[in-house]
C-alpha cells in the first residue's frame, strides 16, 4: 500500500503544457514516481499561452489517475517578468525595511493582513485569471484532500487560497526558488494561511520560516540520465563543449558562456558551446549572436531550443562541462544534477541554494557571482589536467545516486503532504461546499 493510497491532491504552479523548463520536469518526475508508488488522483493544473489548448485530460499512470488541466494565460515571460521586477539595491533595501516594520507582529495581525486580505487579488504578468474558481469546480466534481502550490505571492495564489479556505481544503507550497524571496508582505501573508512550507533548498530560510520550513529537495531519473561511454565524445581538452540547458534570458548567464569560449580561444583551445532551452528574450539573442561574432566563434555555438529527454542526454554526453554564470534567484537547479548524473562537472556561480547541489572540488566549483575570471581559470585548469576531469565526473555521477534518485524525492513528498494532513484544523469529515 502507499501512503497517499485513496487521496485527491490538486497540484498548481507556473509551468507550461511545452514541457519546456526545469520545474515543469521536476513535476512530471515528481508525479510519475508518486503514481507509480500510490493509488491516488492527481490534479495538475498548469497554464498554456495557446488557447485552442486550453480544457481538460485525464489518464490512468501507474496506481493512479492524473488530471490535467491547462489555463490560459497572454504570452509572457515569466522569466521576463522577473527580471523586469529588479530594481536598485538602495530600492531594495528601502522595501525590506518597509516590510519589516509592516510585518512586526503587532502591525502584522491588526493592520497589514486584514488589508493585505479585503483587497482584490493583484495579478502580475503571466498569471492566470480563474485559478481558484477551477479549485472549485475541481472539488464540487471530485473532493480534493489537499492543494500543493508550487508558486506563491501572486494573485493567482491568493484566488487558490481564498477557495480553498471557503471549502476547507488544507493547502501547502513548495518553493522551487532562492529562499531570499519569502520575504514580502503578500508572500508573508499568504503562507501565514498555509498548513505547510517546504522548498528545494534550506539555504537562506527566513527566520520567521525557520521552524515550520522542511526541505524537499529535487531528484532526477538517473536511469535515463546516465552516460553512455561508448558513444561519449566530451571528454576532449582540445576541442572542448561547455553546455549550458537554461532558459536563454540574460539572469541565466549565456553571454559569460560565450565570453569564456572566447578568452579560451585565444588561449589556443577549439571551444564548442551548446546552448539549449526555450529563447525568452528576441533582444538579448540578438546580444548574444553579436558575441558571437565579436569572439570570431561563428559556427561554434549552437542554439539547440528545447530538448527532450533524449536530446538532453544526448547534448550533456558531447559536453565537457556544465558552465552556468547565473545570477538568477535559483533554488537548487534541476541541471545540476542532471550534469552531475551524466558525469559532466558543474562550474558556475554560488546562487541560492546551488551548494547544496554538489561538493565543491569534487564534483565541480562554484564561484562568487560576478567572479568571471575565477570562472575561466577553473575552466582552464581542468582543461589543463584531463585525468582530474574525468575523476570528477565518476564522483559527480556517484554523488547524484546517493543524493538525488526519484524515490527519495517522493518519499519526502509524501511525508511533507501527510504532516500537512494531520495537522489540518477541521478533520472532521469534509462535506462539499455549496458553490
Amino acid at each position: 500500500m502507499g501512503a497517499l493510497d485513496g487521496l485527491t491532491i490538486l497540484r498548481y504552479g507556473h509551468v507550461y503544457d511545452d514541457g519546456g523548463g526545469g520545474m515543469e520536469q521536476y513535476l512530471a518526475d515528481l508525479n510519475g514516481q508518486l503514481l507509480k508508488e500510490n493509488a491516488v488522483t492527481l490534479y495538475q493544473v498548469q497554464l498554456t499561452s495557446d488557447p485552442r489548448r486550453t480544457g481538460h485530460t485525464d489518464e490512468q499512470q501507474g496506481q493512479g489517475r492524473i488530471h490535467t488541466i491547462s489555463l490560459y494565460v497572454e504570452h509572457a515571460s515569466h522569466v521576463e517578468a522577473i527580471a523586469g521586477d529588479r530594481t536598485s539595491d538602495l530600492h531594495a533595501l528601502g522595501k525590506a525595511a518597509r516590510d519589516r516594520m509592516l510585518m512586526a507582529p503587532g502591525m502584522r495581525q491588526w493592520i497589514t493582513s486584514p488589508l493585505l486580505r479585503q483587497r482584490a487579488p493583484h495579478r502580475r504578468a503571466g498569471e492566470p485569471e480563474g485559478a481558484g474558481r477551477t479549485v472549485c469546480q475541481i472539488h464540487q466534481e471530485d473532493p480534493l484532500d489537499l492543494i500543493c502550490l508550487h508558486s506563491a505571492g501572486g494573485g493567482d495564489a491568493e484566488e487558490i487560497l481564498r477557495s480553498a479556505t471557503r471549502l476547507g481544503i488544507p493547502v501547502v507550497y513548495v518553493h522551487h526558488f532562492s529562499n531570499d524571496r519569502l520575504g514580502g508582505l503578500t508572500m508573508r501573508d499568504q503562507i501565514d494561511r498555509l498548513s505547510g512550507v517546504a522548498g528545494v533548498t534550506g539555504v537562506g530560510v527566513p527566520t520567521y520560516l525557520a521552524s515550520r520550513f522542511q526541505t524537499v529537495a529535487d531528484g532526477i531519473d538517473t536511469d535515463a540520465m546516465a552516460p553512455d561511454h561508448q558513444g561519449a565524445g566530451g571528454q576532449s581538452t582540445e576541442e572542448p563543449t561547455l553546455f549550458l540547458p537554461a532558459r536563454i534570458t540574460p539572469a541565466k548567464g549565456q553571454a559569460e558562456v560565450i565570453r569564456v569560449a572566447t578568452e579560451l580561444a585565444c588561449r589556443g583551445f577549439r571551444p564548442r558551446v551548446s546552448l539549449a532551452g526555450r529563447t525568452d528574450n528576441r533582444q538579448y539573442m540578438a546580444s548574444l549572436e553579436a558575441l558571437i561574432g565579436e569572439g570570431g566563434l561563428e559556427g561554434r555555438v549552437s542554439f539547440l531550443g528545447h530538448l527532450d529527454r533524449d536530446g538532453l542526454k544526448k547534448a550533456y554526453e558531447d559536453a565537457s562541462f556544465l558552465v552556468f554564470p547565473t545570477r538568477h534567484h535559483e533554488g537548487l537547479p534541476r541541471i545540476l544534477m542532471e550534469s552531475q548524473s551524466m558525469e559532466v562537472p558543474v562550474i558556475g556561480y554560488e546562487m541560492g541554494g546551488m551548494k547544496e547541489g554538489l561538493v565543491e572540488g569534487e564534483t565541480g566549483f562554484l564561484l562568487p557571482p560576478g567572479d568571471f575570471n575565477g570562472l575561466l581559470n577553473r575552466t582552464i585548469a581542468l582543461l589543463e589536467n584531463p585525468g582530474r576531469l574525468a575523476a570528477m565526473g565518476r564522483a559527480a555521477r556517484q554523488f547524484a545516486l546517493q543524493r538525488f534518485g526519484l524515490s527519495a524525492l517522493a518519499a519526502r513528498h509524501e511525508r511533507f503532504y501527510l504532516k500537512a494532513l494531520r495537522l489540518k484544523l477541521h478533520p472532521s469529515p469534509r462535506k462539499k461546499a455549496s458553490l
